[in-house]
């Protein structure tokens, strides 16, 4: 009896971890299009150059300006980067637009759209 009860004690413990671990992929596909800075401040309030980690989403899931600073992975190929949400972009819902920095970050090819996976961290 004393050896079911630390078997099944070792199994809710790795059960609750593998529950409450975070996702190591992604969740959301789409495309990414390169954002080019104007100088203005966007949305959330603040001045975007070509060499910040930031990104535009969607009108979607910015939730008018609830996702203000949160923290966006991205994927592209085998390369991943950490995106500060600046403001939204003119996409759909599965899109972004990204800075000239992410799209390097990335070793994505800047003069095109590429598709990539993405999440809010």
């Amino acid at each position: 009896m004393k050896h079911f009860v630390v078997v099944a004690t070792l199994s809710l413990v790795f059960s609750a971890m593998v529950a409450g671990s975070a996702p190591t992929e992604p969740d959301t596909v789409g495309q990414a299009s390169l954002f080019i800075p104007t100088g203005s401040p966007q949305q959330c309030g603040s001045t975007v150059t070509d060499s910040d980690l930031a990104v535009l989403i969607s009108p979607d899931v910015f939730e008018s300006g609830a996702r203000c600073g949160d923290s966006v992975t991205v994927a592209f190929e085998s390369h991943s980067v950490v995106l500060e949400v600046a403001g939204e972009c003119v996409c759909i819902a599965s899109s972004i637009e990204m800075t000239q920095a992410a799209y390097t970050a990335l070793g994505a090819p800047v003069l095109r759209p590429v598709t990539v996976n993405w999440a809010f961290d």
